[in-house]
């Protein structure tokens, strides 16, 4: 048995426990597996799709040929509806995005060039989509933007924007990737995207644009990791998150500094992770090189999920608000199979946030752009009175959230503001002694 296999199976043993004494609000494993569609020898899936609303979902792959899924409605049924595909849109599909009932899927031919299609009535009818300019290398990224807007990222850094009605775009020299591929996209609103690269070397590329594509900031150096990074995905305003060969981390300011998820020992057996998703507050479910997991606290948490495959590469969630049940889907590389994975009880995901500790004296950068603190435990060890200042900013300096004042004593004690204090520019501590023990938890 490889370690891989070992660590999750440990872990998915730990956790079978805590279900068995009532992990969640319930007794019972709150995860039911559906069968997997199994796809003929020599496919593979890379990519799947689900709308939150309506449920309607697609997996898309191939074998040289492209191959499409279909799910129907929130229905549990897959069927093959690859005829359906225009004749151009030959070779393995790579990209899927949507918004409402629009629906755009790539990919790459044989000779490495690329093919878009699109389907406005939920999967029923597909037609070709020509850029403007041609598609001259394979698309491996799709982002849709309130079905106004559509970033296609491709291979060799091309990268084109189509604006509704029928305006395209070539952003290739402005995004600056040079030959590294466009592999993610994920944008913020309709001014902000986020892109990230590679190649076969392999290298990381990360670029930032304010303002649709128009012009980006490289934000490779500020993400400061050797690592190649194969996914993006929006947090909330201004955050996104990364995730890599040996990479999960992320970011509250678009970009400018990044933060490392990786603090759980176990999360470098889960490498590669090949997405993301964002499924509550700072909750991740990731789709890995070790199998589908749950990953929250900036990665102190790690919930393992899936039992459809040593490897998964894409998933998607869509969630029922009235009956509090979830459907996430999975794409698994061993086999090409695509499975759903029914959750009854997704709140047992919502936890609250992360704690983090401080220790010396000095001035603490704690947390770049927003978000929310919630309460600060607090102890000294110190001869006489020490206060502890926090900020609302990125340095100690602007404006003061709190002075606490820390008595000569070492019992420690929780200062708790009546609400959740909202950060805009971040949050500093400053410490005034080597005896003072500070922990702050946020959200």
């Amino acid at each position: 048995m490889d370690v891989n296999t070992l660590r999750i199976a440990q872990a998915q043993a730990a956790v079978d426990r805590k279900v068995a004494v009532g992990l969640g609000e319930g007794f019972a494993n709150p995860f039911s597996f559906v069968e997997g569609l199994a796809l003929p020898a020599g496919y593979t899936l890379y990519v799947v799709g689900a709308d939150r609303d309506s449920g309607t979902a697609f997996a898309l792959g191939g074998d040289g040929t492209s191959v499409l899924l279909y799910r129907m409605q929130a229905g549990r049924a897959w069927r093959d509806i690859s005829s359906a595909l225009p004749v151009d849109a030959t070779g393995d599909g790579r990209a899927l995005a949507h918004e409402g009932t629009t629906w755009w899927v790539g990919g790459v031919t044989s000779a490495a060039g690329g093919w878009l299609a699109v389907s406005v009535d939920d999967g029923v009818t597909w037609t070709s989509w020509t850029i403007a300019a041609g598609i001259s290398t394979g698309v491996l990224a799709l982002a849709d933007v309130l079905g106004v807007i559509l970033y296609v990222g491709c291979a060799d850094g091309n990268l084109y924007k189509w604006t509704a009605p029928a305006t395209w775009a070539d952003l290739s020299v402005a995004l600056g990737f040079g030959t590294d591929d466009v592999l993610s996209l994920a944008c913020d609103g309709v001014a902000g995207v986020m892109a990230v690269g590679g190649d076969a070397a392999p290298t990381v590329t990360v670029a930032y644009s304010g303002d649709a594509g128009a012009t980006w900031t490289d934000r490779t150096a500020a993400l400061a990791t050797a690592a190649p990074v194969r996914v993006v995905t929006r947090l909330w305003s201004n955050a996104y998150v990364v995730g890599g060969d040996a990479t999960l981390r992320a970011t509250y300011d678009n970009g400018v500094h990044w933060e490392d998820w990786a603090v759980h020992a176990d999360l470098a057996y889960l490498y590669p992770i090949y997405d993301a998703v964002v499924f509550w507050e700072d909750v991740l479910l990731l789709a890995t090189g070790a199998g589908f997991v749950s990953v929250s606290g900036r990665g102190s948490a790690i919930l393992p999920l899936a039992k459809i495959g040593t490897a998964v590469r894409s998933l998607k969630v869509t969630i029922s608000v009235i009956y509090l049940a979830t459907d996430i889907l999975a794409v698994s590389a061993a086999g090409g199979t695509v499975a759903t994975v029914s959750v009854s009880n997704p709140r047992m995901f919502m936890r609250p946030g992360f704690a983090t500790r401080l220790q010396g004296v000095g001035t603490h950068v704690v947390r770049y752009g927003s978000g929310l603190l919630i309460s600060v435990l607090l102890s000294t060890t110190a001869a006489v009175q020490e206060d502890v200042v926090l900020y609302d900013n990125s340095a100690a300096a602007g404006a003061v959230i709190a002075t606490v004042h820390l008595p000569a004593a070492a019992a420690p004690f929780e200062w708790r503001p009546p609400y959740p204090v909202r950060l805009t520019v971040g949050l500093t501590v400053v410490l005034a002694s080597n005896g003072q023990d500070v922990t702050v938890v946020l959200e």
